[in-house]
């Protein structure tokens, strides 16, 4: 049997998950709500792992939410239903909220729960073969999909995200660009290593300054301005005493008493 999520980890401190049903352009079913929650849980438990990069096997990234299963719970009453989706709840909620930044690399359409995955991923990166869209609402279905509708407009804004999810049209990746939605466009051949060499900027850095300032990021969409500033004076205060903040500030005395230039910011 092949396995649903594939890990590797191709450069230090890095981890690329890719989702791994490319028959279906890697359409979301139980299994790989299931699968996908498991490994991310077990990468962000890792303390070797700094940054998670998610993407999908094939010419997709991901192409929402596998029709076929949908419509065989159509025999299920409602109640069963709304009990089955807590897979889908837990993986969603898992990919925004995990401590280990996260980037997608969008290698083809990322459509419905697909796009949905993607924007609950910190950082996103596109092909230009890189589609978006959620159609639901084409059939008679809400689009608010995966929890889109809360993610979507703290990312683009509140009338973007009202066209996207109202009209259901599908945007391309230079489109995407010029909406927020990504933050960088590559070309198809080249998407895996520009993701990969974001990352690598990322995974540079000491892990408990990427996991404060990921901490921060992650409250920042419900708590207030004084709670933030509170939340970031705390994370600096204990990142303080770890030993690569006191070394990088001995560095800069040192340099400063000797008069010379400051060392170039990495």
């Amino acid at each position: 049997m092949t396995d649903t999520i594939l890990v590797d980890r191709p450069r230090p401190g890095v981890a690329v998950v890719t989702m791994n049903r490319p028959e279906s352009l890697n359409s979301l079913n139980n299994e790989l709500f299931v699968a996908l929650a498991d490994r991310l849980g077990e990468l962000d438990r890792d303390r070797e792992v700094k940054v998670i990069v998610l993407t999908g096997a094939g010419r997709g990234f991901c192409a929402g939410h596998d029709l076929t299963e949908v419509q065989a719970t159509r025999s299920l009453s409602i109640g069963e239903r709304l009990i089955g989706i807590d897979d889908e709840v837990r993986c969603l909620l898992l990919v925004h909220s995990l401590t280990t930044p996260t980037i997608a690399a969008v290698n083809g359409p990322a459509r419905g729960g697909g796009m949905s995955i993607a924007v609950a991923c910190d950082m996103r990166v596109a092909s230009t073969a890189a589609t978006f869209g959620v159609a639901f609402v084409n059939i008679g279905i809400s689009s608010g999909d995966a929890g889109l509708s809360w993610t979507l407009p703290r990312l683009v804004g509140s009338g973007v995200a009202a066209e996207l999810m109202l009209t259901g049209r599908v945007v391309d990746a230079e489109e995407a660009l010029r909406l927020g939605l990504v933050n960088r466009v590559a070309p198809a051949g080249e998407l895996l290593a520009t993701a990969l060499d974001l990352a690598e900027q990322i995974a540079a850095h000491d892990m408990l300054a990427i996991w404060m300032t990921k901490r921060a990021l992650n409250a920042s969409g419900g708590i207030s301005l004084e709670d933030a500033v509170r939340l970031e004076n705390t994370a600096q205060i204990i990142a303080m005493d770890s030993e690569t903040a006191q070394a990088k500030i001995a560095e800069f005395f040192a340099r400063r008493d000797s008069g010379s230039p400051p060392a170039p910011a990495k």
